[in-house]
């Protein structure tokens, strides 16, 4: 069902009249949607484009991608880069002991995160792990240091295989 704008205010202002706020309350982030969600899936492009083009437009939101620091590639620079542009946390403030849940990851930025580490670095970490309430920065350095073991331990074996 696609609804157009007037749709959708009208629909909100439907559920506010008969008292479900509950229904009325979108977190959205729409520089994180446009550039890393609505970019890769039509369907929800489709659905949310007008809104994410009216908000942005409203916002005055520079859509460009900020530059990614060439210093440093270790999984935990990366990661910190990653968590703090999404979140708009400090990367001083990101230590490995933080709970992701804390930085207020929900599902949507838990989506942009899983995106954005499957596009910098190649690894599918699981949306359940990035909302794990349990889950920490560290969580992940894991993971992404594991990734890359493994692929150099195979990338090792096809070399000695061959030798």
């Amino acid at each position: 069902m696609l609804l157009e704008i007037p749709e959708i205010h009208e629909s909100l202002e439907q559920c506010l009249l008969i008292n479900k706020p509950q229904q009325v309350v979108c977190k959205f982030n729409f520089k994180n949607n446009w550039n890393n969600i609505l970019s890769q899936n039509k369907a929800l492009n489709v659905r949310m484009f007008k809104i994410a083009q009216e908000a942005i437009s409203k916002a005055g939101v520079n859509m460009s991608k900020p530059e990614k620091p060439m210093t440093s590639s270790s999984p935990r620079d990366c990661l910190r880069f990653m968590i703090g542009e999404t979140t708009g946390v400090e990367m001083d403030e990101l230590n490995d002991d933080v709970h992701l849940f804390d930085l207020g990851i929900d599902s949507m930025l838990a989506m942009t995160l899983q995106n954005l580490i499957f596009n910098d670095r190649g690894v599918n970490v699981p949306l359940v792990t990035l909302l794990d309430p349990n889950s920490t920065l560290s969580t992940l350095i894991k993971i992404l240091e594991e990734s890359c073991v493994d692929k150099y331990e195979s990338e090792n074996e096809i070399k000695s295989t061959y030798l």
